[in-house]
């Protein structure tokens, strides 16, 4: 499916290409259809019906296509606009990832502090204030103008809402399928970010033919769509999801049994 909408986004609509949609179409059905049948199903109905593993795994999804759109879209821009080498442009995404990881080990006391959905809500509209920015790209920018606060904002959002997305994806899930309830989200956080970035690489190209800056700022503006989208999502979590598989809530519960 991947290859399908990479290769629609080029003009390419041979009989591979098409062929791909329908391959990839039934083979996605199939998987249902199997699944649902089996005696030990991959995907068992206990766990894709509570709805907040399918809230959490949605806003994964959501937020991974945010942080690859914003990083390979920044990448273009740096090397084919400003004219930055491919290492240059590398070194220009080091201080986003020292600062995701930095952000990512205080993650536990905010959920010390703040609901859950408060915490996946407000790191969801950061990222997207910072897709906003990254939209605003223009001929004559520079790095730290047109670039890197937009990448800091993603980064800090995306930051945010990493540890808080697997909590809510294996909130109330019974231990027996806790192991399928990590595989998921982990597939949702891969499968999410590539499905996400070949569509939005189809926007800009279809949108770019003639002007690939008017390319990456329509690409970008749909993709701040993505993190709107996971915030409302965070908001409809279940009030038990967010308020007793907090990190901070585990902690009252310990305290008051001792």
């Amino acid at each position: 499916m991947i290859f399908a909408i990479t290769g629609l986004s080029e003009g390419r609509t041979s009989t591979i290409t098409m062929a791909s949609i329908a391959v990839g179409g039934l083979a996605l059905a199939g998987f249902v259809a199997v699944d649902r049948r089996a005696t030990n199903p991959l995907l068992p109905a206990a766990l894709v019906s509570k709805r907040s593993v399918v809230i959490g795994n949605a806003f994964a999804v959501c937020l991974s296509g945010t942080a690859a759109v914003a990083v390979y879209i920044a990448s273009l821009y740096l090397q084919g606009t400003l004219g930055l080498t491919p290492l240059e442009a590398g070194l220009g995404f080091a201080p986003v990832t020292g600062l995701i990881l930095m952000i990512s080990t205080q993650t536990r006391r905010l959920l010390d502090r703040f609901p859950l959905p408060t915490v996946m809500m407000t790191g969801a509209l950061i990222a997207a204030a910072g897709m906003l920015h990254l939209s605003l790209l223009s001929d004559d920018g520079s790095y730290l103008t047109d670039v890197l606060p937009g990448l800091i904002a993603v980064g800090v959002g995306t930051g945010l809402t990493y540890a808080p997305s697997f909590v809510a994806a294996t909130a109330g899930v019974p231990d027996a399928l806790t192991g399928a309830a990590s595989g998921l989200i982990n597939a949702s956080l891969q499968i999410g970010a590539a499905v996400l970035l070949a569509s939005l690489v189809a926007v800009m190209s279809l949108t770019g033919a003639m002007n690939p800056l008017a390319g990456y700022r329509t690409a970008l503006l749909v993709g701040a769509t993505l993190p709107v989208a996971a915030a409302l999502l965070a908001a409809l979590l279940p009030t038990v999801a967010g308020q007793n598989t907090s990190l901070g809530s585990r902690k009252q519960k310990r305290n008051a049994a001792q």
